[in-house]
């Protein structure tokens, strides 16, 4: 019994083949060179780059919506090195968020202050953008961070939520 690329999967099968190629060629412009092409309607006409990633979007959500792509949806996973960290007034103290994205997107980090031992309601710190964190040792006490993580796209639409570490406490002790 033979198949063709649109009714592979009514016939019973695990899975869509698609035959041909679709092509994004030197000049930008996306070719759709497959026996039963998904009709779309380029986004663009320049032949630029981001307009070429433009129009490859719009296929690839028309081959979405048409059941011959599965979406896959990234997942983000966060940890912390350790959840309590000391160290004397003056010393250096580096906390850590590790992050791990199933689709190797890049990520963006934000540290935040807290008063307490959760991973909300926290004040930004401003110059905190990076999976490490040189928490403030000038004084001693307690105090708690956390990192949240997400998309590093700016403007793109995102496709998980944003990721809070867990709270770290810090304790600082007088020499």
């Amino acid at each position: 019994m033979g198949y063709n690329t649109k009714n592979y999967r009514e016939q019973g099968g695990e899975k869509t083949v698609i035959g041909g190629e679709v092509i994004l060629a030197a000049d930008c412009i996306i070719t759709d060179e497959r026996p039963c092409p998904i009709p779309y309607i380029p986004a663009s006409g320049a032949s630029t780059a981001a307009n070429a990633v433009k129009d490859l979007n719009v296929l690839i959500d028309n081959l979405k919506t048409a059941g011959l792509v599965e979406p896959m949806v990234p997942t983000l996973e966060v940890a912390i090195a350790k959840a309590e960290e000391a160290a004397l007034v003056g010393e250096t103290l580096v906390l850590e968020v590790q992050a791990d994205v199933s689709d190797g997107r890049e990520l963006a980090y934000q540290w935040y202050a807290n008063t307490g031992a959760t991973n909300t309601g926290g004040t930004l710190i401003s110059e905190a953008t990076g999976a490490t964190y040189a928490a403030p040792t000038a004084s001693a006490g307690t105090s708690y961070y956390y990192c949240v993580v997400s998309e590093a796209t700016a403007g793109a639409t995102k496709a998980f939520s944003d990721v809070s570490s867990e709270a770290i406490t810090v304790t600082v002790n007088e020499a």
